[in-house]
């Protein structure tokens, strides 16, 4: 019985996709978790329903989700919630509960966290590193991080500010005058009703009126620069200013300009204590640089909008702090090895089909091929690109060669070894299988380790697909023609449709756009069956074999359509002729993210790391207004 019975007979012209790829947000318990994840103001709200979405529905837009967080948390060792205050060296950090009342302390100095015994009181306040002060009982209190009362004065105000060597604290009384009370027994009001932002080691008070700034104590008052930046809420040795500009550093006492990273645009930034290294934050990018050069040292993806508030180098890295919507996020950031050096300044990246190795490729000619497990380069050549902004290059299906474009013909190297092969084309390549190559330039050849199978053939598209000796070139704008690879005869031409994706097998092509795949015959050129795909996915690969084709989308999820061409059957027990289903599994070997690294595109991996996070937070998984059907389980 051929096709075109058989797809008369099971009567199906369309077909839409079942609800694992176009979910029903009115009814769809994942999608609900989504909305609420995606809007979510707290990262770890965003963190559990974004797991929970997961573990309900493993499907193309929950693993989308998972991913996205699961690289902007990629170095996050834990979160400190609830309205948290951070010391000057990013070392403690307080916690407070729902009413406002400090509820701990979290030691993230070392490799672990140390939950410290203090609690109890309001708008807490850090005096240096190791000294807290709260209100409590109309009292306001200075404690040790041990718990030991250090100090109390009779006060109930709303706002506590700190000197970050920890001798000396400042808040403003009911008729709006500036207080500074100190460990030494000290106890000043000032004359003035100037708004308080801070105050000093001396005891100076730091004061604003109007556009000026100015310190002040019992013994006169000096000015201070108009464009010093002050934090009311954190004292620091040196204080940071971002803008379009760069970075600049400040001494807190004196507003003295320290030192300045020209060129480094940013929102939010800091130096390091002893001013030898610095990190900004510019949108959802992390920066961490050299002070003397002034040059990056590496580039991680955070969350949006996170605020930096303190980095400091320590033992395997450094340790960041970020503010996120008044959760703490804690960072520690690995130093960058060779392959995450090379990864920095390559042009194109690309994991192996088997995921073993990693290529990377520059425009000056660099090619290296480095071995993802060890993490170390096993070869490097050189070679000549042509100018552009792309540098165009293929891998083998089974990973054991490298084809590239260069100024005079196309390079074909073997993997891992880097053995040259010259074939004489100048083109685009493209592997058809594993030893089958076709470069695409002025004509069109096939090409089989190094040696040319057949006559050029005078036709050229961006997209070609080939099923023994037969060739079929696809255009993007979907005119279709087949050859044959032997002799370069060419059959009629025939229209599929604008085309990202083609696949050839069993006498039939598979086309596919952002929205649709579609069957044609390869004879007639008829199309035989469609499928349609969610508005906001590309396809990023097809494989098509007999009465299937593995449908990769967003390089994130496969999906097998298939169907069932005997005569009549399927409906007659009441089945469709036509299924398609999720893939378990990862959809490609890995990700190589230009100026990133390499990422694992298993994601169970991305759930274990996001679950780690979790964990090493003490975070209470404690479902609640869950939608019906979702997963109700804790998701750790």
């Amino acid at each position: 019985m051929n096709r075109k019975a058989a797809l008369i007979a099971g009567a199906v012209t369309a077909l839409v996709l079942a609800a694992t790829l176009v979910p029903d947000t009115g009814g769809d318990p994942a999608r609900h978790l989504l909305d609420r994840a995606r809007s979510a103001t707290t990262i770890e709200d965003r963190l559990l329903d974004t797991l929970r979405a997961y573990r309900t529905r493993d499907r193309l837009d929950t693993r989308s989700d998972l991913r996205g967080l699961a690289r902007e948390l990629r170095f996050a060792d834990r979160f400190v919630p609830d309205h948290a205050t951070t010391n000057p060296s990013g070392t403690r950090i307080a916690h407070h509960d729902e009413d406002g009342n400090l509820s701990g302390i979290v030691d993230v100095g070392g490799p672990g966290a140390i939950e410290l015994p203090l609690r109890g009181g309001r708008h807490a306040a850090w005096l240096g590193d190791d000294r807290i002060a709260t209100v409590r009982d109309g009292r306001v209190l200075v404690h040790d991080q041990a718990g030991q009362l250090l100090r109390e004065a009779v006060a109930d105000p709303d706002t506590l500010v700190g000197d970050w060597s920890g001798r000396f604290l400042a808040f403003t009384t009911p008729a709006g005058r500036p207080r500074v009370i100190g460990l030494d027994g000290s106890d000043v009001t000032l004359p003035t009703t100037a708004t308080l932002l801070g105050v000093l080691p001396s005891g100076e008070a730091i004061l604003a009126d109007r556009t000026d700034k100015f310190a002040m104590s019992t013994t006169g008052t000096r000015d201070l620069p108009d464009d010093l930046p002050v934090d009311p809420t954190r004292s620091r040795p040196t204080i940071t200013k971002c803008d379009h500009s760069g970075l600049t550093r400040f001494d807190t006492t004196t507003g003295a300009r320290l030192g300045s990273v020209p060129g480094q645009p940013c929102t939010t930034g800091a130096f390091t204590e002893d001013g030898t290294e610095w990190a900004t934050v510019e949108g959802t990018a992390l920066a961490l640089g050299d002070t003397a050069t002034g040059t990056v040292t590496r580039r991680v993806e955070i969350p949006d909008q996170a605020g930096l508030i303190s980095v400091e180098p320590e033992p395997g890295g450094h340790r960041v702090v970020l503010d996120d919507h008044g959760t703490a996020l804690v960072l520690r950031i690995p130093p960058p090895d060779g392959l995450d050096r090379a990864f920095a300044d390559a042009h194109r990246a690309a994991v192996t089909p088997d995921g073993a190795l990693v290529v990377l490729l520059w425009r000056d000619g660099r090619i290296e091929v480095w071995d993802r497990g060890t993490r170390r380069r096993l070869n490097a050549t050189t070679t000549r690109f042509p100018a552009g902004d792309r540098v165009e290059f293929a891998l083998s299906p089974d990973s054991r060669a490298l084809a590239a474009r260069t100024v005079d013909h196309v390079g074909l190297w073997t993997l891992p070894g880097l053995a040259p092969t010259t074939v004489d084309a100048v083109g685009t390549p493209a592997f058809l299988d594993d030893t089958r190559l076709v470069v695409s330039g002025e004509d069109t050849t096939v090409w089989e380790r190094g040696t040319r199978l057949g006559p050029p053939i005078h036709a050229t598209a961006p997209y070609a697909a080939a099923d023994g000796d037969d060739l079929v070139l696809v255009t993007a704008a979907g005119s279709a023609r087949t050859f044959k690879i032997g002799d370069g005869s060419g059959g009629a031409g025939f229209e599929v449709g604008r085309t990202t994706a083609v696949a050839l097998a069993d006498g039939t092509l598979a086309v596919a756009d952002d929205h649709t795949v579609r069957i044609h015959d390869l004879r007639t050129g008829e199309q035989e069956r469609r499928t349609t795909l969610p508005d906001d996915t590309v396809v990023s690969g097809l494989v098509s074999a007999d009465d299937e084709v593995t449908i990769t989308l967003d390089g994130t999820l496969d999906v097998s359509w298939r169907w069932n061409v005997l005569w009549g059957l399927p409906a007659l027990i009441g089945r469709g002729t036509e299924s398609l289903e999720d893939v378990p599994g990862p959809a490609v070997p890995g990700y190589a993210v230009e100026g990133v690294g390499v990422e694992s595109a298993d994601p169970a991996v991305w759930h274990d790391a996001l679950c780690g996070v979790v964990h090493r937070s003490g975070l209470a998984d404690r479902p609640h207004d869950l939608p019906a059907g979702a997963f109700a389980d804790e998701v750790c």
